[in-house]
């Protein structure tokens, strides 16, 4: 588990999404759906069902120490 890493936290996705819409890298349309898939912890989960992908979970871990 992440809270049992001394010196490792967890980074929200959610800023990373507005960073790519202001990029130009997504639409807004991509921005909210995106969004939708972002999790309590702001992980991100892609579901086959709901993207044409395999299924992904994304996290961003950052060292502290």
């Amino acid at each position: 588990m992440l809270a049992e890493m001394p010196g490792v936290r967890l980074v929200s996705l959610d800023g990373r999404v507005d960073e790519l819409l202001a990029a130009g890298i997504l639409t807004a349309a991509g921005r909210e759906r995106l969004r939708d898939a972002l999790t309590a912890n702001g992980g991100m989960r892609l579901l086959p069902g709901r993207f044409q992908t395999d299924g992904f979970f994304i996290a961003q871990m950052e060292r502290t120490a």
